[in-house]
């Protein structure tokens, strides 16, 4: 070991015949001892960021969760008002557009016997949906027939809908009885997205410094589906975090990974100068003085 740095000393020194040795190992003695600090700052820094994104993720899985359970929890209060009615809801027109106060939601309608009697939307007639059967073989709908079959909440989505816009639907079966075994029929609520997630508020992460992914496994394709992202100009090598949400019936994945890599922090940039610098002035004192 010894003879391999005298030896790297000695072609130091034909490169640089006026560079005394001392100032040579000086300088390098300082550009380790920096290249130490460096490094302990890229890991510092890299350990915060997956802190933060762990922390970031975890807030955002939960207002995703938040928003869109605020949202469907209208398909409840139609199915209340269907039991209050005991099957019939007086002044739907005037009921639903109370119960529509989000721009998010596309319609609400009610289907009894799966069959659409009724629909509101502030966006449109809807009057194409009237007759609609969720459970004919022409107009079926799978996650209709779940609902039915679970006697829960289901919901579908997101698929592109008659409109032309891509949405989420929850549909709700409602029984007029505590024990279930009476069967209405199903209330829904149809949502525009991605911007039912509006107020998960995802876009604050780029100015947060970071880029995010929302995806699933297509239940229809099987294949990877990517649902909400701004991840163009991301780079695919950056280390990211990524949490499940498991949210009713469906299976969604949240990633999350930084803007910029640690070499782009400008702490680290400027540490790497100045150790160059400091090394290079070191040696350059002692150099003067030897």
């Amino acid at each position: 070991m010894r003879t391999e740095i005298i030896r790297k000393y000695s072609k130091t020194e034909r490169m640089f015949p006026n560079i005394s040795r001392v100032a040579i190992l000086s300088f390098l003695v300082s550009l380790i001892l920096f290249s130490f600090m460096t490094g302990a700052v890229i890991i510092s820094t890299t350990h915060n960021e997956t802190l933060q994104k762990e922390q970031f993720i975890l807030e955002k899985s939960l207002r995703i969760e938040e928003t869109l359970s605020k949202l469907f929890y209208k398909t409840e209060i139609l199915a209340a008002l269907v039991r209050h009615g005991e099957g019939d809801i007086q002044d739907f027109e005037g009921i639903a557009a109370l119960i529509v106060d989000d721009p998010a939601i596309l319609n609400i309608l009610i289907a009894p016997g799966g069959v659409v009697s009724n629909v509101y939307s502030v966006y449109g007639d809807e009057s194409l949906l009237l007759g609609h059967d969720f459970f004919s073989e022409s107009g079926g709908n799978l996650e209709a027939i779940k609902a039915v079959e679970s006697g829960e909440f289901v919901m579908a989505g997101p698929f592109v809908a008659r409109q032309g816009y891509v949405v989420l639907a929850g549909r709700l079966p409602v029984y007029l009885d505590a024990e279930k075994t009476d069967f209405w029929g199903l209330v829904s609520v149809t949502l525009r997205f991605p911007e039912a997630l509006d107020n998960a508020e995802l876009g604050r992460l780029r100015t947060q410094g970071y880029e995010y992914e929302l995806w699933r496994i297509n239940p229809d394709t099987g294949e990877r589906q990517v649902l909400d992202s701004n991840l163009e100009n991301a780079n695919p090598n950056v280390h990211y975090v990524e949490k499940e949400i498991l949210f009713l019936n469906a299976e969604w994945h949240l990633r999350l990974l930084a803007a910029r890599s640690w070499y782009n922090h400008p702490e680290v940039i400027i540490l790497i100068i100045a150790g160059v610098f400091i090394s290079v002035l070191v040696s350059y004192i002692i150099q003067s003085n030897h």
